[in-house]
């Protein structure tokens, strides 16, 4: 468990060998059916990227970075909804011919903390002020009219299932090498995005995922 783990860290953070894999499951995405997407987000396991045990890390298109944010919101990864939502975007903008680039932008927006945690989250950011910060009416727009404002991550990029229920966090990723802590991993998403604009505010969400968020 803790290869899968420090193996999904290094990449995250590196960006890694990981920055082709859209152009290499694009096909697959485009011969399923949005039904096979939300029955199974590893599509059969062919989305499956590494495994050890009963811990997988899965593919979903999560890879853009929104250069122009001015708050980064951080996750711990993406859970089943998530990722099922990021590929049937992403399947949609394929469908309809447009670049891949353009495909990830839109993926990622429309599936990042997608579900009931969407409400949950926007009411905290709303209620500790960052809308106001932002100049928005409400953090809800960040999924919208004002996305060029979010920069939507996870700790770990890709969806990770252990017996094939969404990762919480357990085995603990602090523990995990090669990164040896939470922050170093996030410390080194840091240097990834060092490109985005200065003034930009991160916020941490700590809650694990729950199964179907």
């Amino acid at each position: 468990m803790r290869d899968v783990l420090g193996r999904e860290l290094a990449q995250s953070s590196t960006g890694g060998p990981m920055s082709d894999l859209f152009a290499k499951y694009a096909p697959l995405l485009v011969q399923s059916t949005e039904a096979d997407i939300t029955a199974d987000p590893t599509l059969g396991t062919k989305l499956i990227i590494d495994r050890t045990g009963d811990l997988t890390v899965s593919y979903a298109p999560f890879e853009h970075i929104q250069r122009s944010a001015r708050v980064v919101i951080v996750g711990i990864t993406p859970g089943a909804q998530q990722a099922s939502n990021a590929l049937v975007a992403a399947r949609r903008k394929l469908l309809s011919g447009v670049e891949h680039a353009s495909a990830l932008a839109a993926a990622k927006v429309f599936a990042s903390f997608s579900g009931p945690m969407r409400t949950n989250l926007v009411a905290m950011l709303d209620h500790i002020g960052v809308n106001r910060w932002l100049g928005v009416s409400s953090t809800a727009t960040l999924w919208s009219a004002d996305e060029c404002l979010v920069h939507f991550t996870s700790a770990l990029r890709y969806p990770v299932f252990l017996a094939g229920k969404n990762y919480s966090g357990q085995p603990s990723m602090v523990a995990t090498p090669p990164c040896g802590s939470f922050s170093m991993s996030v410390y080194g998403r840091r240097r990834r995005l060092s490109a985005m604009r200065c003034g930009s505010r991160w916020v941490q969400r700590r809650r694990k995922v729950s199964n179907g968020s």
